[in-house]
């Protein structure tokens, strides 16, 4: 499962970025573009820098978004 507060940052981007289960222990959290190329990863629970990095590659949040959880 991905960092819950990595879940929480993506969520308002949920209409375009899916996060996704897995069983590694490293990185915490991982920002695949469409084309396979890492765009952002962290191995640390804090989410540092993913929101800006969303923004970049998917555009603004959406307005609604699916439930974290």
């Amino acid at each position: 499962m991905p960092s819950p507060s990595v879940a929480r940052v993506a969520a308002p981007w949920s209409t375009r970025v899916t996060t996704v289960p897995d069983a590694s222990a490293t990185p915490t959290g991982l920002l695949l573009r469409p084309d396979g190329v890492v765009a952002w990863a962290t191995d640390v629970p804090d989410p540092v820098g993913l929101a800006p990095v969303l923004h970049d590659w998917a555009g603004a949040p959406s307005p609604e978004h699916a439930p974290v959880g």
